[in-house]
């Protein structure tokens, strides 16, 4: 169901940019036909990518999922934040699927 909701919306999204651009480029229009342009476009992408997605989503851990959440929101804040949350994420991240791997 959801993966019919994002694709419909998407397809809306399109359609109301290829309208907007077949009436023709109106200084007021340019910024809505932009943006329903771009969303549509990841929508479409994101619709395509669902299922996988939704398998790495299923097997990384909650723990995992919050810090990346939280090391994004700390980024937005201080940029130079990521010369450290990167690499440590990065290796959080590499020593978690390491030990799926070499688990018995």
């Amino acid at each position: 169901m959801h993966r019919l909701l994002i694709g419909i919306i998407a397809l809306g999204l399109l359609a109301t940019a290829g309208v907007l651009y077949a009436q023709g480029l109106a200084q007021e229009y340019v910024i809505v036909l932009s943006g329903c342009l771009r969303m549509g476009m990841v929508l479409g992408a994101i619709w395509l990518a669902y299922d996988q997605v939704h398998e790495i989503i299923r097997r990384t851990p909650p723990w995992l999922i919050g810090a990346i959440g939280l090391s994004l929101v700390v980024v937005v804040v201080r940029p130079r934040a990521i010369l450290a949350l990167g690499p440590l994420l990065a290796g959080a991240v590499a020593l978690h699927y390491l030990g799926r791997l070499l688990k018995p």
